[in-house]
């Protein structure tokens, strides 16, 4: 039995259409309560990130910090590691061979290997093929002279490809997603998105970490210079961004909920704790949340650790007209019947950025970028935003948490999570821990 800080441990591996990879996995999940007598399950999901070593490293370091502070608890605890095919942001400085690979900062260059990159990424891979080999000749008169029709050919690429990945699926109903980016002019569209997010957000106070990790986990959308190449590049981003968000929703919903249900089923007495970090927030979330209001999966703990979902996704009546958060039944519903942690820190730019992105298509720029009053503000930048079952009062940088079953904790992670990678903290061990205890 694989172990993990002395737990022992196993994962599951998901396709993009949410079913099990290998369905021994399951067998050996089901082996692993019963031969080791787990009493709590700590089910782990990494975000964006296309190398599966990246993410069983992150397991690992984190998994560490709990094992650390779990010395005198009585229980027994297991791990299940969730891997699922997302994809990390093609940035030129995370492409095979690095920023050296592109001369003079060519990002003619970087463009075409990011349409390259995404070969076999999207849902409907021939369609998606198609629509990227068009995107990348539209791109190369782009990167020639910049013309107009060029600049209109690789916007119509990009809405094909957006309406494939993302418009007629169901992450499409949630109201921080515009579809409407191709209603305007495309060079105007590409200048506005060619701006440097990371600089502004630091200008306007809202940030100020890098927006991107050397060695995996996550990567940020910030690597703009300022031209129409730069905006395509982020465009094709906000594409990608999407895809993967409805992916990690499909993955939740359809298939890791389908996993804990055979939990509770053949182990009932088993807690279960979910854990995820980036997009493996959405993971977990949509897990507890099923695919329908009518869904009975119900799980001990919630704790999301940056997450990169809209910070209105548990909200009341968000937009005045009785608007609920794509989420909301998982707070209505009573899901989770001990306390949701939400780490979140405004030096995380990663999720900043991408929201960032969304708020300069819909043409919206809040005073301060990504941040609480941004409608496009990012559950990671700013936690929980009206909820009415929040508790704002807790910095995660304590030394002792005392939480209750029911209650929302907006962790304040500006003293200790540095960007949005650094959650493999002593002070993130601890307070998952105390969650769990509270069980």
């Amino acid at each position: 039995m694989n172990t993990l800080s002395g737990f022992p441990y196993c994962e599951i591996q998901f396709t993009k259409d949410a079913t099990v990879f290998d369905p021994t996995a399951i067998d050996q999940l089901n082996d692993m309560l019963k031969n080791e007598n787990v009493t709590d399950l700590l089910v782990v999901s990494h975000g964006w990130n296309n190398d599966m070593n990246d993410a069983r490293l992150l397991y690992k370091n984190l998994i560490a910090q709990i094992a650390g502070q779990a010395g005198a608890s009585t229980r027994k605890f297991g791990v299940l590691g969730v891997l699922w095919p997302s994809k990390k942001f093609a940035e030129k400085d995370l492409i095979a061979g690095g920023a050296a690979s592109f001369e003079n900062n060519d990002e003619s260059a970087a463009l075409q290997a990011q349409l390259k990159s995404l070969h076999g990424f999207f849902d409907d891979d021939n369609a998606a093929t198609e629509i990227l080999k068009k995107a990348s000749v539209a791109a190369q008169s782009l990167e020639k002279g910049n013309t107009e029709q060029a600049q209109r050919d690789f916007v119509k690429q990009l809405a094909l490809l957006f309406d494939n990945a993302v418009k007629k699926q169901s992450a499409a109903n949630e109201k921080d997603i515009n579809l409407s980016f191709t209603k305007e002019d495309p060079k105007v569209l590409l200048e506005r998105l060619s701006y440097d997010f990371d600089e502004e957000k630091k200008a306007t106070g809202t940030g100020g970490a890098t927006a991107f990790e050397a060695g995996g986990q996550a990567a940020g959308l910030g690597d703009l210079f300022g031209n129409l190449i730069s905006g395509a590049k982020n465009l094709l981003n906000y594409v990608t961004f999407y895809q993967m968000k409805e992916r990690a929703g499909k993955v939740g919903a359809n298939g890791l909920n389908a996993v804990l249900k055979n939990i509770r089923k053949q182990f009932p007495a088993v807690k279960l704790h979910l854990a995820g970090h980036s997009f493996g927030g959405r993971v977990v979330t949509a897990a507890a949340a099923g695919a329908d209001e009518k869904d009975d999966l119900i799980v001990d703990t919630l704790t999301l650790l940056q997450a990169a979902f809209s910070h209105y996704g548990f909200a009341v009546n968000y937009d005045q007209h009785n608007s609920n958060g794509f989420f909301r039944r998982v707070i209505a519903n009573k899901k989770v019947t001990g306390p949701v942690l939400i780490t979140h820190t405004h030096n995380d730019t990663a999720v900043g950025i991408a929201y960032a992105i969304a708020s300069r298509i819909a043409k919206q720029v809040a005073e301060g970028l990504g941040d609480a009053n941004d409608k496009y503000g990012g559950m990671g930048g700013n936690g929980a935003q009206l909820t009415p079952e929040t508790n704002n009062d807790f910095n995660l940088k304590v030394n002792d948490y005392h939480f209750n079953k029911g209650v929302i904790y907006n962790l304040n992670g500006d003293s200790c999570i540095s960007n949005h990678s650094d959650i493999c903290k002593t002070e993130v061990g601890k307070a998952i821990l105390a969650s769990i205890e509270t069980t």
